[in-house]
């Protein structure tokens, strides 16, 4: 409910108060009306790029899951290929 404070609204607890809290910081950084120089330090800023360049270093699951998928075509190729090489090998003696 715009205009009422949290405290005052019965059932909520501090926890959820937080939570509500970090949403609606989050809900003005993206959407403009806070900038990021407002909120963080430039030391937090230095920080949170820090570990986002080190995050992006690593693999998520959608690339490990298309490098994994990509090792069994290559197998499955491989296979195919050598039964071929065998089925040819079969005509040939004939």
């Amino acid at each position: 409910m715009p205009g009422v404070p949290l405290e005052s609204i019965k059932g909520l607890s501090s926890i959820k108060i937080s939570d509500l809290l970090k949403k609606d910081l989050v809900d003005r950084l993206m959407d403009g009306r806070l900038s990021v120089d407002q909120v963080f330090t430039e030391a937090q800023q230095t920080q949170m790029v820090a570990a986002y360049s080190n995050q992006k270093k690593k693999s998520n699951a959608f690339e490990k899951r298309v490098s994994k998928a990509e090792v069994e075509k290559k197998a499955q190729k491989a296979t195919i290929s050598h039964s071929q090489e065998v089925t040819q090998e079969k005509h040939r003696s004939r």
